[in-house]
């Protein structure tokens, strides 16, 4: 999971110079795809709180082909490969978009988000 948020945050520095800037980390919650600057109880993804909706930043980054419906995350689509989301469906300890994997994943965008700003 780690490799793959690196591989995201090198996307998003050449895609979007300076994205680690328009993050609030205070908001930043991996699992929420909506994010909504003007209410300062959103709270929203990487991808949501730079392009206000997952979908659309997917869209942005990757182009239309990339948007699947959640029942075929089971398969290797970019948003996984680089970080964005996690794969759906049951795990070897669970499903693996558990709450301590999102709590994995934030961490390590957290990680990427401070090394871009120091």
């Amino acid at each position: 999971m780690k490799h793959e948020v690196e591989r995201g945050a090198k996307l998003l520095d050449v895609k979007m110079p300076g994205w680690a800037k328009k993050i609030d980390i205070d908001h930043l919650a991996m699992d929420e795809g909506v994010y909504d600057k003007s209410d300062p109880n959103s709270c929203g993804c990487i991808i949501a709180q730079l392009y206000g909706v997952y979908d659309e930043g997917l869209a942005e980054l990757f182009g239309d082909e990339t948007l699947v419906d959640d029942a075929d995350h089971d398969v290797a689509v970019p948003d996984m490969a680089h970080g964005f989301y996690l794969k759906s469906g049951p795990g070897r300890f669970g499903r693996y978009e558990s709450p301590m994997r999102w709590a994995w994943l934030r961490k390590f965008w957290v990680d990427q988000i401070q090394k871009r700003l120091v």
